[in-house]
């Protein structure tokens, strides 16, 4: 127990060093993060877009996962992960939220402005997927292989970007990348977050509903859109000085907002 504390405490100040070394050394260094996030956006979108227009990888590595229906317990927990991932991450989100209402940690405390970011992305991004896929038009795995595939239903959306992917990812993305912590749980979340939305992205390939081309595009598009709500999150902090008693309304609003979403993901 004692050498797993030392471990986990060990991770927390490496990683602490990592972000701090990119957040906080120079004055320009939120913009050089936010433009590493943009590139490895636009990366993943040209890789994307690569495995499409090749298609035979693309296609190959849907078929490939023709196992998971040959096993009930995969198929279940895959599906369960499909439908439930997204839901957990915002009951996270919200016992983390509440906490910081009632913790007086300046750690926790300064992670209060991430929380606008983090719906932003959400609220934008995963608006921003619908309509990439009116405009891509690429039909799902099951119109395209048929018999291949031993998935048999279709969605009346279409298939590229993920929606999965890039909701469960702009919730994620924001949170791992910019909650800059000592505390261990804030470290355990960020981590619980990060594979939680990873397991999502990879749950639509494994039912066969998306091709990995639609999966890195998700990822993708997440990774734009936060580029672009990091700006947008500091300048509406700036222009309306939301800090002290407005971040907390700010805030209060964000929980809203995230109960909503809740009950949206866990009724749709």
């Amino acid at each position: 127990r004692e050498n797993y504390f030392s471990f986990t405490r060990k991770l927390s100040e490496i990683l602490y060093t990592l972000d701090m070394s990119l957040v906080e050394t120079k004055d320009h260094s939120n913009s050089t993060k936010a433009v590493i996030i943009l590139i490895a956006g636009i990366v993943l979108y040209l890789l994307a877009f690569s495995l499409w227009w090749q298609g035979q990888i693309d296609s190959r590595i849907v078929v490939a996962h023709n196992f998971v229906y040959m096993n009930d317990t995969v198929f279940h927990a895959s599906k369960w992960v499909t439908d439930n991932g997204i839901p957990i991450i915002l009951i996270v989100y919200i016992m983390i939220l509440i906490t910081w209402f009632r913790s007086n940690d300046p750690e926790i405390q300064r992670l209060g402005p991430f929380f606008l970011l983090v719906i932003i992305t959400i609220l934008i991004g995963g608006t921003s997927c619908s309509l990439l896929k009116d405009v891509f038009q690429r039909a799902r795995p099951v119109a395209e292989l048929g018999d291949q595939i031993l998935l048999r239903s279709n969605s009346l959306t279409r298939s590229f970007p993920s929606g999965h992917t890039s909701e469960s990812m702009s919730l994620a993305l924001p949170w791992v990348i910019f909650a800059v912590s000592r505390s261990r749980w804030i470290l355990a979340s960020r981590l619980f977050i990060g594979i939680a939305a990873l397991m999502v992205s990879y749950s639509r390939l494994m039912l066969q509903r998306h091709y990995p081309a639609d999966i890195l595009a998700g990822i993708g598009t997440a990774l734009i859109f936060l580029f672009a709500t990091c700006f947008l999150s500091q300048w509406l902090i700036r222009k309306f000085s939301i800090t002290g008693t407005r971040l907390i309304v700010v805030n209060r609003v964000v929980l809203f907002l995230r109960v909503g979403l809740l009950v949206r993901y866990l009724f749709a």
